[in-house]
Order: structure tokens, then C-alpha cells, then sequence
């Protein structure tokens, strides 16, 4: 059976070289992602050129992703995924359509024939409500952590910090020194230095949680600084140290680690010390916006709130992270017939009344 097709070859080549340069500005691992789906297109097409593309191909591509059995699962391929490879394909295809080459021979209403039905989009869109622990429990997971070696210390702070800020794990580990101001209880997120998401520069100050956090982090900035003679260009976090033996379980290096599966062990194993499971770093931002259920008493507080958690808009903190589980929902309705009218005027009220404004606002404009 055909397993390369080198017209297609060099076409796609044209095209990730766009993805990347173009004002898209696509990063690798999501070209990567793109290769992939195109090349299922090519494997179903029997590497067909792209020039013979029409509806019935469309069509009977979509038909056999929906029917795709899933190796991981044993049933069929998510609704998800198949939504990403005909997002993908798609895109390939009209940007196609554009060329020189191919201009009258790939249709560009055509293409549309490999969008996926209203349903099927409804239920790829459908997310099942994110796992987040309270913000003490992750305060108990910190408390009885070693901290006498340097690797110790360091592995607390990691902790401490995440909690303090609910940086992105990829973001906290590129931290430099000159990045913390303990005097001002924050973290300057730069994307010069610090991979945030999107590049985005975030200024983040410490959340409301237990001071053994921010007594942790302030006693191991020093400790860098007097003890081990770190400049702020070296890295809050840096990995252990390397020699000629194995790597040292006590002390540390002056260099940053290059990926997250360190850090995310370290996390790992703090929680599941108290018997907690199953949590990655990121469902520390999940247990932060619940926390802003309790302690936000106004629409500005609350937008502050989510601002340091580096979104634009509330929406994002509210729909990926502010889930509210059924039991809960159950007893916030039952709170409703079993207490007095609430005051118009109360702080709580306007907040509904704000939060209302703006879901309200949003829906206009998604119409």
C-alpha cells in the first residue's frame, strides 16, 4: 500500500512552515498535532494528491473517524479528538484552496463537508468538572515536609510558592531569583524569562493562605542568597546537583530544570504523604478559585482575583476553574428557602447582580 505521496510532502511543508511564521503563530507541539491529523487524512485518502479532494471524501473521512475504534479506551475515538483532526484538516484544506496550484481544484465549500454536526460539537465541548482539594488540605500536605538539606528546602518552597501564586508549573520552574519580591509578596511572571502560556506577562501576588507558605518560600530565598551565593540570575528552583556519581539527593545545582517531571513528582508525593491522590499542580488553581468563593465580597475584588491568576477576563476563571459540584449546587439552593430575602444592596447582591452583567454580556456576544 502507497506510504508517501511527495507532491502532498511538499505542500505540507509550505504549510507548518506558515502555521509557525505566519501571524498564527502556532507553537511546535500544536504543528505537531496538525502533522498527525493530516497524515490520518493521508492514510485514509491511500495518499491520494490533495487536487482529487471533493465532498464524498469529506464525508466518508468524518464517517470513519466517528467509527474509529480508541486504543486507549476500547470504544471509539472521542468526540473531542475527532473535532481537533477535522479542525485541523480543515484548515489545511482552506488555506489550500488559497494556492496557486490548487486554486479551482480544492472547493472551498466543499471542505465544509468535513465539519462535524451540532451534536457531535455539543458533546466534544462537554468537559467533565475538573477534581480541586481545599486550600487547608494542601497547607496540611506542607506543614510536616522535611526541611533540613537544601533539596528539602527546596522541594517546600516549590509547594509554598504554587499555593502562594497558582503559577503554572512550566512558569515556576523558570523563575529566576530576580523574579520574587518578598517585600512585596509577589512574582513577576515575564515571558522573556518565564514561560508563561501565550507569553503573556503576569505580575502575581501571593493569595490569602496559611503564613507556614510564605514563611517557607521567604526562609529559602534567603537561604540562596546568604547561604548558597546565588545571583538573581540564577533559578528559584533549580535542579539537583549533578557530578561524577549519582545525582545528589541533598544538594543543589545552580541550573534550572529543563522539564516538569521533577517538580511534579515532588508535588506528587507531598500530597500522597497525607493521602491525597490523583492531583496534578494545575488543580491548584481549581482550589484558589474556590477560595475566592469565600473570601470575595465584591465584583473588584473578585476581578482582582482573577487577574492575578494572569486571565483577562473573569469568564475563564468562573468557567474552567470555578466549578461548583451538585451536592454544593444543592445546598447554595437550599440556603435560598431557608434564609430571609437578601438585601438588594448587599455586597452579595451586587456581585450576582455584576457576574449576571457580564455572563449575560457574553452570551450577547457569542450569538
Amino acid at each position: 500500500m502507497r506510504q508517501y505521496n511527495a507532491k502532498n510532502e511538499r505542500i505540507k511543508y509550505h504549510y507548518f512552515d506558515w502555521l509557525e511564521h505566519s501571524k498564527k503563530g502556532y507553537k511546535l507541539t500544536t504543528i505537531r498535532s496538525v502533522r498527525e491529523s493530516l497524515y490520518r487524512f493521508d492514510l485514509f485518502t491511500g495518499f491520494k494528491g490533495y487536487e482529487h479532494f471533493n465532498k464524498d471524501i469529506a464525508k466518508a473521512f468524518k464517517k470513519q473517524l466517528l467509527n474509529t475504534p480508541s486504543q486507549q479506551t476500547g470504544g471509539v475515538l472521542s468526540k473531542s479528538y475527532v473535532l481537533q483532526v477535522s479542525k485541523y484538516t480543515m484548515g489545511f484544506l482552506e488555506w489550500l484552496c488559497l494556492q496557486p496550484s490548487y486554486k479551482g481544484k480544492v472547493r472551498y465549500h466543499e471542505i465544509e463537508y468535513l465539519s462535524l454536526s451540532r451534536e457531535d460539537k455539543a458533546i466534544a465541548a462537554a468537559t467533565t468538572p475538573r477534581r480541586w482539594i481545599a486550600t487547608d488540605q494542601i497547607v496540611n500536605a506542607i506543614k510536616p515536609m522535611p526541611y533540613g538539606t537544601p533539596v528539602e528546602k527546596r522541594n517546600k518552597a516549590l509547594m509554598s510558592l504554587l499555593s502562594l501564586t497558582g503559577a503554572r508549573i512550566n512558569a515556576l520552574i523558570s523563575l529566576k531569583l530576580k523574579h520574587i519580591d518578598m517585600s512585596d509578596r509577589c512574582i513577576h511572571q515575564h515571558p522573556n524569562a518565564v514561560r508563561t502560556k501565550n507569553r503573556k506577562r503576569i505580575r502575581t501576588y501571593f493569595f490569602p493562605i496559611d503564613n507556614v507558605c510564605f514563611e517557607s518560600i521567604n526562609s529559602y530565598v534567603e537561604f540562596l542568597i546568604r547561604e548558597k551565593g546565588f545571583s538573581s540570575d540564577d533559578p528559584i528552583f533549580p535542579r539537583n546537583k549533578v557530578g561524577e556519581s549519582p545525582v545528589s539527593v541533598t544538594e543543589l545545582d545552580n541550573v534550572h530544570w529543563k522539564s516538569t517531571g521533577s517538580a511534579r513528582n515532588i508535588i506528587k508525593k507531598a500530597l500522597a504523604s497525607v493521602g491525597i491522590q490523583g492531583y496534578c499542580p494545575h488543580s491548584f488553581r481549581n482550589s484558589l478559585v474556590q477560595l475566592a468563593y469565600k473570601k470575595c465580597r465584591t465584583p473588584e475584588q473578585f476581578k482582582a482575583w482573577s487577574a492575578n491568576l494572569g486571565h483577562k477576563n473573569v469568564i475563564t476563571t468562573f468557567s474552567s476553574y470555578g466549578h461548583i459540584d451538585e451536592f454544593k449546587q444543592g445546598d447554595i439552593m437550599k440556603e435560598f428557602s431557608d434564609s430571609k430575602e437578601t438585601n438588594s444592596n448587599s455586597d452579595e447582591a451586587i456581585v450576582l447582580k455584576q457576574i449576571a452583567s457580564i455572563l449575560i454580556q457574553k452570551e450577547y456576544n457569542d450569538v
